[in-house]
């Protein structure tokens, strides 16, 4: 007999229940490197579904989604740090905008690694170790 849990503690689902959905870190680039030469990890903060949901409706055109820009705008929206809005950080690349400072911290290779581990960490793909082999032998 299965559980349809008519009946059931509705406060289990209760926000302080809730498991908490940490920030992770991940090393995007090895052109910046810490004093001992270690690769800075990035940090990464994962998305609500509202947040997901917003920046899929808003890159949708012509009846699809526009995936190039909804990759770009989902690790804008998920990169703490380096903090891509900053103006100095910017100023420094001689760009005006998180995209166009992503670009310049990134290799295309690192770029799509950042992209797929976005995806991973808000539920978008489900195994990010074959993905990235498949992009790199693509």
């Amino acid at each position: 007999m299965g559980n349809n849990n008519k009946g059931g503690n509705v406060q289990l689902f209760f926000k302080e229940n809730r498991a908490p959905r940490e920030n992770e870190f991940f090393a995007a680039t090895r052109l910046f490197k810490d004093e001992n030469g270690v690769p800075i990890k990035w940090e990464l903060k994962p998305l609500s579904s509202k947040k997901l949901e917003d920046i899929k409706w808003t890159n949708m055109e012509n009846g699809g989604l526009n995936e190039k820009q909804y990759q770009k705008d989902l690790i804008i929206a998920s990169v703490i740090f380096p903090p891509l809005r900053n103006k100095d950080l910017q100023d420094s690349y001689g760009v005006k905008s998180a995209e166009d400072l992503l670009f310049e911290l990134l290799t295309g290779n690192e770029f799509t690694d950042l992209s797929l581990k976005v995806m991973s960490m808000n539920g978008l793909v489900d195994d990010i170790d074959e993905l990235i082999n498949e992009a790199k032998n693509s």
